[in-house]
């Protein structure tokens, strides 16, 4: 089911064009750098959307003639192996389809976590071949240029 048929998902979503889309949990912080000027639609996923299994914090999605990106934050303090899971939940529950670019952040307060590099390796080889998505896992701030994504 993609975000549209939720029935609450347009009172969970704004769209913006800020300059700086900020998304901050506890410690833990997310910017999209909108140097594109280009409509952002901001999805509050936990916490409002209707959606019983595991899910990540946000859905940041660009549509703009051709072009559509979803992006998933997950702001975490240190159990990065389950955000990723509540990452790839949310993909499977909310995102377009497999075609679409899709962008997952895990920013945690702890640094990169649990997982040892071989496995975080292994599995955003995973994300890329199953789902079309790359994944970044970062420590307490991450800022992203959205003219990098498009």
């Amino acid at each position: 089911m993609a975000l549209k048929d939720y029935p609450n998902h347009e009172q969970c979503t704004i769209k913006t064009k800020d300059p700086k889309i900020s998304l901050k949990e506890n410690k833990s912080q997310f910017i999209l750098i909108n140097d594109c000027q280009k409509d952002i639609y901001k999805t509050q996923v936990d916490g409002c959307l209707n959606i019983k299994e595991r899910k990540c914090d946000y859905l940041l999605t660009v549509e703009d003639n051709e072009l559509y990106i979803e992006i998933y934050v997950e702001l975490k303090g240190n159990k990065v192996d389950y955000a990723i899971k509540q990452l790839e939940a949310t993909i499977k529950n909310l995102a377009q389809n497999n075609y679409i670019k899709k962008y997952c952040y895990v920013v945690s307060t702890k640094g990169t976590g649990t997982p040892g590099m071989k496995k975080i390796e292994d599995i955003k080889r995973r994300f890329d071949k199953q789902y079309n998505a790359t994944l970044k896992i970062k420590s307490k701030k991450c800022e992203q240029l959205l003219s990098k994504l498009i």
